[in-house]
C-alpha cells in the first residue's frame, strides 16, 4: 500500500518498526513490565522471598558479610544482603512492582491533570489562558524536591487522619500525589500550545458555528488529535517517575522498611560498597536499565510520531 494511503497511526508504526533502537527497547519494557507482573509466580518458581533471612549465605567470621563474592550462587544469583541474608534478586523483582505500579498511577494522574488543563487554557484562551498559565510558572517556581522532603511527615499524617492506612499505603499515596501536583505543568503547557493551533483549523469552526458547547468541542473534535504528544510526553513521564521515586526512596522519604524499594537498596549498599561491590552493582544497573529502556522508548515514539524531531 503506498505511503500515501496510511493513516497517522500506520505510517508511525511503519517508522517505528525501521527503528532498531525502538524495537529493542520496546521488548526490554515489555520484559520488565511482564517480570514486575509475574515476580510473585517468578520467586515462587526460584523459591526465592524478599523477606526471609538466609543466614547460610553468611560468613560469621566476617561480621556477617556474605559468603564468597558477595553471596552470589546458583541459588542467589545475584547475591544477598550484608548482614541480613536476604536475596539481592528477590528484592529486585519485588521493588520493581512497587516502582512500576507508583510510576503508571502518577503518569496517568499527571497526564490527565495537564491534558485537562491544557485544554482548557488553549480554548478559552484569553484571561482564562493567562490565569493558568500563571499559575504553571508559579509551579515551576517551586524547590519540588525540598517541597517533597519537608511535606512527607505533616502530609502523610493527614492522609492517614483522612482514612489512609497507616504505613506504606499512605507514604505510597504521598508519593503518587506529589508526583502528578508537580508533574503536570510541562504537559499542560505542550498540549496548551497544540490546542491553540487546532482551534483554528476549519472543522472547529464549523462545529462552533453549528452551535456545539465548548466541553463538547474540546474533548470530542480537538482531544482525538492530541494523542501523538500525549503518547509522547506518557512515554516519556513514566522513566521519569521511576526515577524520581528511587532517589525519594533514597533520601528516605519512600516506603518503609522492610518493603524493598530500588532507592532504599542504594543508600543501604552505599556503606558496604568497597567489599561487597554486587550488593550496589546489581540495583543500580537494574534501575539504571529500566530507566535507558523507557527513555530510548519514548525517544523512538516521538521520532516515529514526528519524523521532523531530531534525536
Amino acid at each position: 500500500m503506498a505511503s500515501g494511503n496510511l493513516s497517522q497511526g500506520a505510517l508511525a508504526w511503519s517508522r517505528f518498526k525501521r527503528d532498531r533502537v525502538g524495537k529493542a527497547s520496546l521488548t526490554i519494557a515489555l520484559v520488565i513490565v511482564l517480570l514486575a507482573a509475574f515476580s510473585p509466580i517468578i520467586l515462587g518458581i526460584l523459591n526465592l522471598d524478599a523477606y526471609t533471612f538466609y543466614k547460610d549465605t553468611l560468613d560469621p567470621n566476617t561480621a556477617g558479610l556474605p559468603k564468597g563474592i558477595g553471596g552470589i550462587s546458583l541459588t542467589h544469583p545475584f547475591g544477598v544482603e550484608p548482614g541480613t541474608g536476604r536475596d539481592i534478586l528477590a528484592r529486585l523483582l519485588t521493588g520493581m512492582q512497587l516502582s512500576l505500579l507508583i510510576a503508571i498511577v502518577a503518569t496517568t494522574i499527571t497526564m490527565a491533570i495537564g491534558v485537562v488543563i491544557g485544554l482548557i487554557a488553549g480554548y478559552f484562551r484569553g484571561i482564562v489562558d493567562k490565569f493558568i498559565s500563571t499559575g504553571i510558572d508559579l509551579m515551576l517556581a517551586f524547590p519540588v524536591l525540598l517541597l517533597i522532603l519537608s511535606l512527607s511527615n505533616p502530609l502523610t499524617q493527614r492522609l492517614v487522619s483522612l482514612g489512609i492506612p497507616e504505613g506504606n499505603p499512605a507514604r505510597v499515596t504521598y508519593i503518587i500525589l506529589v508526583l502528578s501536583f508537580f508533574g503536570w505543568t510541562v504537559i499542560a503547557r505542550v498540549i496548551r500550545g497544540q490546542v491553540i493551533s487546532i482551534r483554528e483549523k476549519e472543522f472547529v469552526e464549523a462545529s462552533i458555528s453549528m452551535g456545539a458547547g465548548p466541553f463538547r468541542i474540546m474533548f470530542r473534535q480537538i482531544l482525538p488529535n492530541l494523542w501523538a504528544p500525549i503518547t509522547i510526553y506518557g512515554s516519556l513521564t513514566l522513566p521519569s517517575y521511576v526515577a524520581t521515586e528511587a532517589t525519594l526512596a533514597f533520601l528516605g522519604v519512600g516506603v518503609l522498611p522492610p518493603t524493598p524499594t530500588w532507592g532504599a537498596m542504594l543508600a543501604d549498599s552505599v556503606s558496604f560498597f568497597r567489599v561487597v561491590p554486587s550488593y550496589l552493582f546489581f540495583p543500580g544497573l537494574t534501575l539504571f536499565a529500566v530507566v535507558l529502556a523507557f527513555n530510548l522508548l519514548g525517544d523512538s515514539i516521538r521520532d516515529a510520531l514526528d519524523p521532523k524531531s531530531i534525536r
